[in-house]
C-alpha cells in the first residue's frame, strides 16, 4: 500500500514535471506543443500504446515512445511527455519530432491486466519502476556499494479496458477468452516483437504481465518461439550432429523395408533432426534472454518454452478461478520443472498487492546480470 500511495502523490502532481527532474533524468526535448487527448478518444484509442518511465520520485519521467527499424536495428524514439491526465487519458506535449534514443532497449517491461484506465495502468508502472529500484539501493547498501548506478527504467505497453460499467467488463472478459483461444491482437504482438528482440539482440529483458496481460503473454511466448524455431532451421540443416543423426535415421529408414529411397530417407530425416536443434536453440536462448513473471496469473496452462515465476494472491479470486494456484500445479501445469509459484496475502490489485514482490524478484535477476557482466 505504501508504493500505492507514493506512486498516487506523483501522480497528482506530474504537471509539474515538464520542467523538473534530476540531473540524470530529463525528457528527451524541451519542445513541443501540449496535446489534451481528442473529445471522443476512448481507451481503445490508446491500446498498445508504449511509454518509458524513468528517472527517480518525486521527478520521474513518462514519455511515449515508439520502436521503429533504422538500418536493420531496432531503435526507439520518444514522441512526447506525459505532462497530465484527462478523464485518465494521458495529455501529451508532443516533440516537433521523435526524438531517437539511440541504443536504449527496456531491460524491464510490463502489461496491465483487465479493467484498467491508462492513468492507472501508468501507475502500477510507476509502482513496479520503483518497487525494482528500491530494492536494487538496498542491495548495494548491503554490499557497501555507492547508489550512483542509474535507475532502472520501465517500458509499459498499455492494453486497453473495453468500455465502461458492466459493458466495459463484459469487453474486458471477452477479450480475456479471445487470449484463451490463441488469438493474436495488437498488444500480443507487441508482447511477440520484444521477446524476439531480446533473444535476437542478446539483451536479457524482464517481461512483467498482469491478470489479462498473463494470457496475452503466454501467447506471445508460444508464438516467439515458433517463429525462432522457423528461424533456427536453417543452421540446424548445416549442424554436424544434426546431419550425423539423420543419416543414421535415414539409413533406418532405407532398411526398414517400408520403401525409402536414400533421397528421401535423408530429406524427412534431416528435418526432423533440424527442428529437434532448432527447438532446443529456441528453448535455451529464451530462457538466457527473457525472464517471465507473472502476477495475479490468469494463465491455467502456462508454455513449457520458459520458466515463469507467478505470483497469487490468497485473495485474489482472478487466479483461484482461471489461474494455477499452487506450487505443484505450476509446475505440473507448465511442464517446466523451474516454474516458480510465490503466494502471499492479498487481492487482486497490481500497484497494492504485487508492485513490491514483483519488482523485488526483478530486482535479483538484474543484479544477477551486472555481475555477470562484470564477471565477463
Amino acid at each position: 500500500m505504501q508504493l500505492k500511495k507514493q506512486v498516487e502523490a506523483e501522480q497528482g502532481q506530474i504537471g509539474n514535471q515538464v520542467a523538473v527532474g534530476p540531473t540524470n533524468a530529463k525528457a528527451s526535448s524541451d519542445e513541443g506543443d501540449v496535446t489534451p487527448p481528442a473529445r471522443n478518444a476512448t481507451f481503445d484509442d490508446f491500446d498498445g500504446k508504449q511509454y518509458r518511465v524513468y528517472g527517480r520520485k518525486p521527478n520521474r519521467i513518462i514519455e511515449e515512445v515508439k520502436k521503429r527499424i533504422v538500418n536493420d536495428k531496432p531503435v526507439y524514439f520518444a514522441m512526447g511527455q506525459v505532462v497530465d491526465f484527462q478523464g485518465a487519458l494521458p495529455v501529451v506535449r508532443y516533440y516537433p519530432q521523435g526524438v531517437s534514443l539511440g541504443d536504449w532497449y527496456p531491460q524491464v517491461t510490463h502489461l496491465n491486466g483487465m479493467n484498467v484506465r491508462p492513468q492507472s495502468g501508468l501507475e502500477s508502472a510507476l509502482a513496479l519502476q520503483e518497487s525494482i529500484n528500491q530494492n536494487l539501493d538496498e542491495k548495494m547498501k548491503e554490499e557497501g556499494v555507492a547508489l550512483g548506478q542509474d535507475a532502472v527504467e520501465v517500458l509499459y505497453t498499455y492494453s486497453a479496458q473495453r468500455g465502461e460499467g458492466l459493458s466495459g467488463f463484459a469487453g474486458d472478459v471477452f477479450d480475456c477468452l479471445k487470449g484463451k483461444v490463441g488469438v493474436v491482437d495488437t498488444v500480443t504482438g507487441s508482447q511477440i516483437d520484444l521477446m524476439l528482440t531480446a533473444v535476437n539482440g542478446k539483451k536479457r529483458i524482464t517481461v512483467s504481465a498482469h491478470s489479462r496481460g498473463t494470457i496475452k503473454t503466454d501467447n506471445a511466448v508460444r508464438d516467439a518461439y515458433k517463429i525462432l524455431v522457423e528461424q533456427y532451421m536453417a543452421a540446424g540443416r548445416k549442424n554436424p550432429e544434426a546431419i550425423k543423426k539423420a543419416k543414421d535415421y535415414a539409413r533406418t529408414l532405407v532398411d526398414s523395408g517400408m520403401g525409402f529411397d536414400d533421397e528421401t530417407a535423408y530429406a524427412l530425416a534431416i528435418e526432423g533432426a533440424a527442428r529437434d536443434f532448432a527447438s532446443k536453440a529456441a528453448r535455451e536462448n529464451m530462457d538466457t534472454y527473457i525472464q517471465l513473471v507473472y502476477a495475479g496469473n490468469a494463465v491455467s496452462y502456462p508454455s513449457s518454452v520458459l520458466p515463469v515465476e507467478m505470483f497469487v494472491g490468497s485473495t485474489d479470486m482472478v487466479s483461484m478461478g482461471v489461474g494455477t494456484y499452487t506450487g505443484v500445479g505450476a509446475k505440473l501445469a507448465s511442464g517446466n520443472s523451474k516454474t516458480k509459484l510465490h503466494k502471499q496475502s492479498g487481492g487482486h490489485g497490481f500497484t497494492e498487492n504485487y508492485a513490491s514482490p514483483v519488482g523485488a524478484t526483478i530486482a535479483k535477476d538484474i543484479e544477477e546480470r551486472r555481475k555477470k557482466e562484470e564477471d565477463d
